[in-house]
């Protein structure tokens, strides 16, 4: 008797299951794409590489132009050369910075977007928490 409750159980689970648990192929494609980006950021190419056949290039040219570290360093060539710098500049290379890892060039780079443009709150607020650690 305890085998077909079991199977009746196992039975009406299925049957029950709500539909929003399955997931819908869109679902599952930003599942892939979190997953590239989490391991892009933790720096495990590898990893983030052996995704790249399911994903669709237009979302990898854009999601490695934001943090593939040849690409940013090339970014930050860029707008290290410009001249003169505005806000967004500098709160792009502070950006960069920290992605890359040059936590003390971030923290210069967000002085310099803080005192340009002191009451944007964006700025300020990155600033006193990347200042403040």
């Amino acid at each position: 008797m305890n085998r077909w409750l079991f199977l009746l159980l196992i039975i009406a689970f299925i049957f029950l299951l709500p539909r929003s648990i399955v997931l819908s192929q869109g679902d599952q494609y930003n599942n892939r794409l979190q997953l590239w980006h989490y391991f892009a950021l933790k720096g495990d190419w590898t990893s983030a590489s052996a995704l790249e056949p399911k994903l669709d290039q237009i979302d990898l040219i854009y999601l490695k132009s934001q943090l593939e570290p040849a690409t940013l360093k090339k970014q930050l060539n860029t707008l290290i050369g410009k001249f003169p710098k505005t806000s967004d500049d500098w709160l792009e290379i502070t950006r960069i910075n920290l992605i890359l890892g040059k936590t003390k060039e971030a923290i210069d780079a967000i002085t310099q977007a803080h005192q340009l443009d002191p009451i944007r709150d964006d700025i300020s607020k990155i600033f006193y928490q990347i200042t403040q650690k």
